[in-house]
């Protein structure tokens, strides 16, 4: 775990579903588990690769505030920094910009898992409602086809039953958001 030096990211990004820093081993748009040990929260995002010219499109945005809202122009100290919007600084327990806070960034293991949360967990509220109905529909889907192998099988309602409670557990699960409650 590191300590990562938070910065709230610029206004045009605020509903964008992805954090800016810089890890070795991590390439850029990969679906990310930031997790938070002190609050045990954490969070799926998309991650992104500071470089040069998100640092300079960043300063040049907070060039007329006070300097410490800046991000260092050295490479070399990118890696202790963390550029997330207010919805995921939410997610993770309400943390205030410009304050140092021991988060992990975590490559998940199961990509599509990863993927599904990350869309459930989004800030545009597009995106959640067209992952969740994506979701439902695949439910749907499974119901009708669970329903037509057990005419197929012989096997009873009860059962079908029993299994499509458990998939819509699955799919309720899955569709989930992100705990952005203090």
């Amino acid at each position: 775990m590191t300590p990562y030096s938070v910065y709230a990211a610029l206004h045009d990004e605020s509903d964008k579903g992805w954090a800016w820093s810089k890890r070795r081993g991590i390439l850029t748009r990969t679906i990310v588990l930031l997790k938070n040990k002190s609050t045990r929260r954490s969070v799926y995002c998309e991650y992104r690769e500071m470089d040069h010219n998100f640092v300079n499109r960043y300063n040049k945005a907070h060039e007329s505030f006070d300097p410490k809202y800046s991000l260092p122009t050295n490479p070399k100290q990118w890696e202790d920094l963390l550029v997330i919007n207010g919805w995921y600084r939410d997610a993770l327990g309400r943390i205030k910009a410009q304050t140092a806070v021991d988060l992990e960034i975590v490559k998940p293991s199961f990509s599509p898992w990863a993927a599904l949360r990350a869309a459930c967990q989004h800030p545009d509220p597009g995106v959640r409602v067209a992952t969740r109905l994506a979701v439902m529909g695949t439910w749907l889907g499974l119901l009708g086809l669970l329903f037509a192998v057990l005419s197929l099988l012989h096997l009873s309602v009860t059962e079908g039953v029993a299994i499509s409670v458990v998939l819509l557990v699955l799919a309720l699960v899955i569709c989930r958001g992100a705990n952005r409650r203090a």
